[in-house]
């Protein structure tokens, strides 16, 4: 899916979490890869995207998204 223009804000959050998003009623978490793993940042265009993760087999089920170019 296309990376909204504008992502919620998350105060006290890492520097690598971007914001959330509602994606048909789930918010999810939208993480900056290389940020969290410490690669140079790119600039922002219409061309990324977002991938969503569901994660498994811990307590609970959950999903995060990811943005990529």
């Amino acid at each position: 899916m296309r990376l909204p223009e504008k992502l919620t804000h998350v105060p006290k959050a890492p520097p690598f979490v971007e914001g959330v998003i509602n994606l048909r009623g789930a918010v999810l978490p939208v993480i900056d890869l290389r940020r969290r793993l410490g690669l140079p940042a790119v600039e922002r265009s219409d061309r990324q995207r977002v991938m969503v993760f569901l994660i498994e087999g811990t307590r609970e089920e959950s999903s995060v998204a990811t943005t990529i170019n």
